[in-house]
C-alpha cells in the first residue's frame, strides 16, 4: 500500500493520542489535530448527575460532564434517527428522544434510548415540536392537532399532551392555534410555553398555565399571556428563582460567501418583565439549559456549547474549541501544510504546528471537496447568502485571497464536489434533476468559467468524485450501496450516461434498505486502491484495484472524509473528534521518492560543471518514471548508474567530500528500495 513513515514532535504525540483506533499490523496511527466533539448539537438539558445532555445533527447523543469533557453515549444513524432533543428519564438510566426519522411514514418520533444501543419507538406524529418532564416526573410532548377552521393557508392547533409511564395519552394540558416551539416548568410546576411568532399580525408570546390543585397543569386550569413581543425565538429555559431565558434572533452576519444567524439572550423575570440583548451574541443558537448560576447555549455554527455566567453574563466555551468544528475535506499546500474545510462553519482552515487552526480567507459557503492544481485550492460553493448564485472559488493558500472562477448564472449548477482529472481539467459535479436524485459532471474552463457537459447518471449529489492517473472516474452510488469506477476517454462527443454502469466496490451485497452511510472516499491514484469511511459505523474499508474489500481501520467516532498526502500517508477527518494520520512503518515507494527528491535538490543546487550536473539530474528524474509504475529493478539500475558517474568524477568535476556524501545517500536509497513491501 501507499504509505511512508512520518512522526510528530514528542509534544504533539503526548498531547494527542489515538489508542482507540485499530489498524493492521505494520501501520501506525497518530491523532494530529483535536477538534471539538460536541458538534451540531440541538436542545440541551441536564441529568440528575449534572451532565449536560444533547442530541446532534451528526446522529450522536452527547453527555458532557461538569468539566466540559464530552462523551458519546449513543449513535443513531443506523436507525435513521436524528436526535433533536434528548430528555433523561427520571430515576432511570434511559433517555427519551424526539427525533426525525426516515421510515415508511417519514413522521418524527418519540423513542426511548437505553445505552449503549437499544432504541424503542414510543409514538410518532406528523409534527413533534418539543418534549420534557415536569417536576413530578410526568412526561409532556407538543404535537400537531387538527386544522384550525377557515385558516388559509392551513394552520393547525398545537397540543401540549401529558402521557403516563407507558406513554399513553392522559390529558391535553393546553391547546393553541399557533406554533408552540418549547416549554418548561417552574418550581411550582406551572407550565410556560414559547410561541415565537406566527403568520399575519400575531405577535409572539410566552403563555403560562397554572398548576391545578393536583399540582399538574391541565386543560381545566387557568392561564395567562405571561410576556409578549417575542420574535423568532427558538428555545427557553428557567433558572432556580423563576427567571425565563430565551434566544431571540438579532441579525444575519455575512462573511465572504457564507452567512450566520446571530442570536442574543432575552431575560423574563418572574413578574413578566423583559430585558433584551443580555451579554454576548451566539452563532445560530439551537439549545438552552440552566443549572445553578450558569446558562448553557449550543452554538450550532461554532460547534461548541458556551457557558454564560448569570451574574456577569460573560461567555466562555464550556466544551473545548480548538478553532474548528466538524473537520471535513483535507488539502495540502506546496509546503506540505495541512488545510481542512469545516462544513458547519463554511470556512477554510490551516492547521498550525501547535494543533490550532487559522482561518484562511473569508467564508466559503457549503462545500464538500477541495481540489488543488498544486498552487491554488478550488471549492465548489453553495452559498447561504440569499440571492447569491452557486460558485466555484479559487483560494490562494499563501494569501487567503479568494476569486470566483465561475458563477451559477453561467449555467454552472455546481453542488459542492469537484476534482481535477488526469488531464488536469477541473471537473465539477452538477445538478440535473434534484427531484429524481440525478446529477452529472461538467468540465470547467478555468479561463472563462464556462461549463461543458461531461457525464450524467451520478446519484446522491455526486457526494465525492475522484480520478486516478489512468482517467478512471470514481463516485458514490446512492448513500452506501457502493462506488462506481468508470474509465473515461480524453475525447468525447456527448456526455456519457453512467447510470447503468455496474458497481465496482459493492458495499451493500445483502441489499440492506439502509446501508452504511458513505459520502466520501479517497483513491490512491497510482495503485487504484480506495479507502472508504463508513461514517455511522466508525470504520474504514480498503479495496484493492480489483474491487476486493476488507476492513482497514476501526474505532473512529464518525469518520467522514479521507485523503492522501503526496507521500502516501492517509488522513482521516473524524467529525467532531479530530484528524488522524495513518502511516506504514516500513519503506514504501512514496517514501523512497521523497528521499530521492532531497538528493535531487542537492545536485541541482550544487556548483559542479553544468554538463555533469544535467547528466546526474536526468538519471534521478528518470527514476520516478520507473517507481511510479512500480518497477523497482530498473530504478535501482538508474541509481547505480548515478553512483558510478559520481565515483568516476570524484576529485575531478565533483569535490571528494560532496561525491562521498552523494554516494552514501544513493546507497541508502537503493537499500530502502530493496526493502519496499
Amino acid at each position: 500500500m501507499f504509505f511512508f513513515v512520518a512522526f510528530l514532535s514528542p509534544l504533539l504525540e503526548a498531547q494527542y493520542r489515538a489508542e482507540d483506533i485499530t489498524v493492521p499490523a505494520g501501520y501506525e496511527v497518530t491523532k494530529i489535530a483535536e477538534t471539538n466533539r460536541a458538534v451540531d448539537s440541538y436542545r440541551l438539558t441536564f441529568d440528575s448527575n449534572g451532565n449536560l445532555i444533547a442530541g446532534s445533527n451528526n446522529f450522536m447523543i452527547f453527555a458532557i460532564d461538569p468539566s466540559g469533557r464530552v462523551e458519546v453515549i449513543g449513535k443513531t444513524r443506523k436507525y435513521n434517527i436524528t436526535p433533536l432533543e434528548v430528555e433523561p428519564v427520571p430515576n432511570s438510566n434511559g433517555y427519551i428522544i424526539r427525533g426525525d426519522i426516515v421510515d415508511a411514514t417519514g413522521n418524527p418520533v418519540v423513542c426511548k434510548f437505553t445505552p449503549p444501543d437499544h432504541y424503542e419507538k414510543l409514538f410518532e406524529s406528523p409534527y413533534i415540536n418539543a418534549i420534557g418532564y415536569d417536576n413530578l416526573g410526568n412526561f409532556y410532548a407538543v404535537v400537531r392537532g387538527d386544522p384550525v377552521p377557515d385558516s388559509d393557508p392551513p394552520r393547525y392547533y398545537n397540543l401540549v399532551n401529558r402521557y403516563n409511564k407507558n406513554f399513553q395519552l392522559v390529558d391535553t394540558a393546553y391547546t393553541f392555534p399557533w406554533f408552540i416551539r418549547d416549554f418548561c416548568f417552574d418550581s411550582q410546576n406551572n407550565l410556560y410555553m414559547l410561541v415565537p411568532d406566527a403568520r399575519g399580525s400575531f405577535t409572539g408570546v410566552i403563555i403560562k398555565v397554572f398548576a391545578g390543585g393536583d399540582g399538574i397543569p391541565g386543560s381545566e386550569d387557568s392561564w395567562i399571556f405571561f410576556a409578549g413581543g417575542i420574535t423568532a425565538a427558538r428555545d427557553m429555559t428557567i433558572d432556580n428563582v423563576g427567571n425565563l431565558y430565551i434566544d431571540e434572533y438579532l441579525h444575519t452576519n455575512t462573511d465572504g460567501y457564507s452567512s450566520y444567524d446571530i442570536f442574543m439572550l432575552t431575560k423574563i423575570n418572574a413578574g413578566g418583565g423583559i430585558t433584551r440583548d443580555l451579554g454576548p451574541d451566539f452563532h445560530n443558537a439551537c439549545g438552552l439549559a440552566c443549572k445553578d448560576t450558569a446558562l448553557y447555549v449550543s452554538e450550532f455554527d461554532r460547534g461548541v456549547i458556551a457557558k454564560i455566567d448569570l451574574g456577569t453574563f460573560l461567555k466562555t466555551d464550556f466544551t473545548i474549541d480548538t478553532g474548528i468544528s466538524s473537520a471535513g475535506a483535507i488539502a495540502f499546500d506546496a509546503y506540505d501544510r495541512l488545510y481542512t474545510r469545516s462544513f458547519r462553519q463554511q470556512k477554510l482552515f490551516r492547521l498550525n504546528p501547535s494543533g490550532q487552526f487559522d482561518q484562511i480567507g473569508a467564508g466559503t459557503g457549503y462545500s464538500q471537496q477541495i481540489a488543488s492544481d498544486g498552487t491554488y485550492f478550488y471549492l465548489g460553493s453553495s452559498p447561504t447568502i440569499p440571492n447569491v448564485e452557486r460558485q466555484i472559488l479559487r483560494i490562494d493558500p499563501a494569501s487567503g485571497n479568494t476569486t470566483v472562477v465561475a458563477y451559477g448564472n453561467q449555467n454552472v449548477k455546481g453542488w459542492r464536489s469537484l476534482a481535477f482529472d488526469s488531464y488536469g481539467r477541473l471537473i465539477l459535479n452538477t445538478e440535473i434533476d434534484i427531484n429524481q436524485n440525478l446529477y452529472g459532471a461538467d468540465i470547467i474552463d478555468l479561463a472563462t468559467g464556462s461549463p461543458t457537459p461531461y457525464v450524467t447518471g451520478l446519484h446522491n449529489k455526486g457526494r465525492d468524485i475522484q480520478f486516478d492517473f489512468n482517467q478512471n472516474l470514481y463516485f458514490v452510488e446512492e448513500i452506501g450501496d457502493g462506488i462506481k469506477k468508470v474509465h473515461l476517454d480524453l475525447q468525447y462527443e456527448s456526455p456519457r450516461d453512467l447510470s447503468s454502469e455496474p458497481l465496482f466496490y459493492n458495499l451493500n451485497p445483502s441489499g440492506d434498505p439502509y446501508p452504511p452511510t458513505v459520502y466520501f472516499f479517497c483513491v490512491n491514484p497510482l495503485l487504484q486502491e480506495v479507502f472508504i469511511p463508513l461514517m455511522d459505523i466508525g470504520t474504514i474499508l480498503f479495496s484493492d484495484a480489483g474491487g476486493n474489500i476488507e476492513l482497514f481501520a476501526q474505532g473512529f467516532l464518525f469518520p467522514s472524509q479521507v485523503t492522501f498526502d503526496k507521500c502516501g500517508a492517509l488522513y482521516v477527518s473524524d467529525t467532531g473528534n479530530g484528524i488522524f494520520k495513518i502511516v506504514h512503518k516500513g519503506w514504501t515507494i512514496p517514501a523512497v521518492i521523497k528521499l530521492k527528491e532531497k538528493l535531487l535538490d542537492e545536485v541541482r543546487q550544487s556548483n559542479i560543471a553544468i554538463g555533469i550536473k544535467n547528466s546526474l539530474v536526468q538519471k534521478l528524474v528518470n527514476v520516478d518514471k520507473d517507481l511510479e509504475k512500480g518497477n523497482i529493478t530498473p530504478a535501482i539500475n538508474l541509481l547505480s548508474a548515478f553512483k558510478h558517474e559520481v565515483s568516476a568524477q570524484r576529485g575531478k568535476e565533483i569535490p571528494a567530500d560532496l561525491a562521498d556524501s552523494w554516494t552514501k545517500k544513493v546507497d541508502d536509497i537503493i537499500k530502502a528500495l530493496k526493502k519496499v513491501e
